[in-house]
């Protein structure tokens, strides 16, 4: 499944990362690509959000421009969301407003249809899951990348002796507290 050990890394650091997120200043993007759909890259996404507030990963899409990517992203940031995660990313990833998110405490965008210009907390943790997922510009630098491969044709057919959401639904408490002894 993880291509390398470093890839296993990043997944958990998406976990330890989400457990504590508000009490960082600033996070890297967690990114998660794999060959071929049905690899898990959105179940990593889920397992993380889940330890981090209990639920699946509430997820927007890439959208068709970087202009309606950053209404997509402030609109979650203006949710307070703790876990804002690009599902299913179809061209490269990057722009202005998401490096930005990323290395900036506050940013301050316009509501839309208002004169307002809130200040906005960027103290969410940021994943993207995509096929052959394409990182450009300075996101580059602003992400760590996980690369899952199935090793085989039709991953989603595959059968598991376990479900880790089902796994971590059960008793989450135990697995929060197990992130925050592991930091």
């Amino acid at each position: 499944m993880f291509v390398g050990p470093v890839d296993r890394s990043v997944a958990l650091s998406a976990m330890l990362t989400a457990a504590i997120r508000r009490s960082l200043s600033t996070a890297p993007l967690h990114a998660f690509d794999a060959p071929v759909a049905g690899s898990g890259k959105s179940k990593l996404v889920d397992i993380a959000t889940l330890i981090a507030n209990g639920r699946l990963a509430a997820v927007i899409a890439q959208g068709r421009s970087e202009e309606e990517l950053e209404k997509r992203l402030g609109a979650m940031l203006l949710a307070g969301e703790q876990v804002v995660a690009i599902d299913n990313c179809e061209s490269p990833l990057g722009g202005d407003f998401l490096c930005q998110m990323l290395t900036q405490q506050v940013l301050r965008m316009r509501v839309l249809g208002h004169s307002e210009v809130p200040e906005l907390p960027t103290a969410a943790l940021v994943t993207a899951t995509g096929n052959n997922l394409a990182l450009v510009g300075d996101m580059t630098r602003r992400a760590i990348l996980c690369r899952l491969d199935p090793n085989c044709e039709r991953p989603e057919l595959r059968k598991f002796s376990s479900d880790p959401v089902a796994t971590l639904r059960a008793d989450r408490p135990k697995h929060l507290i197990a992130a925050l002894t592991v930091l």
